[in-house]
């Protein structure tokens, strides 16, 4: 039995784009939507958080209730430090029913959890962690 080289050929291409068709059913699109505020009341997602730390954001995530006490004054702060930095910087507000703030701050320079903090452990960790110094990190660090 001969096979001409035509069903040979024939047989070859509709092999290749099966297998095109097939691969690029397994590859994802990437197709996802940054934030588009820097204060958001939800947490991102994993690879949206990979994503921001790979473009040297610093993420902050809030932990609060409206039954605590500082809570309110530690949002106030970091909405303004967002606000201030928002091509670095993006807020998570997560209501909560917790008795105190937490706060959590991760960026490519590492990551530090916060429980029942000041304003100004938070400032001290965040002019710590974020790779542009904010304007009033870099004023301390000269005086």
């Amino acid at each position: 039995m001969k096979i001409s080289k035509k069903w040979i050929s024939i047989i070859l291409l509709l092999s290749y784009f099966g297998s095109l068709f097939a691969i690029g059913n397994f590859i994802p699109t990437g197709r996802f939507t940054l934030p588009e505020k820097s204060i958001i009341n939800y947490e991102i997602d994993n690879q949206t958080r990979k994503i921001l730390l790979s473009r040297g954001y610093t993420l902050v995530k809030l932990k609060y209730s409206y039954f605590c006490d500082n809570c309110f004054g530690i949002k106030d702060y970091l909405e303004r430090k967002a606000f201030e930095n928002k091509d670095q910087m993006l807020l998570q507000e997560i209501l909560t029913n917790n008795s105190y703030a937490i706060v959590e701050i991760e960026s490519p320079n590492g990551y530090e959890k916060l429980e029942d903090p000041s304003i100004e452990k938070i400032k001290e960790v965040l002019c710590e962690l974020m790779l542009r110094k904010p304007y009033e990190c870099l004023i301390e660090e000269l005086e």
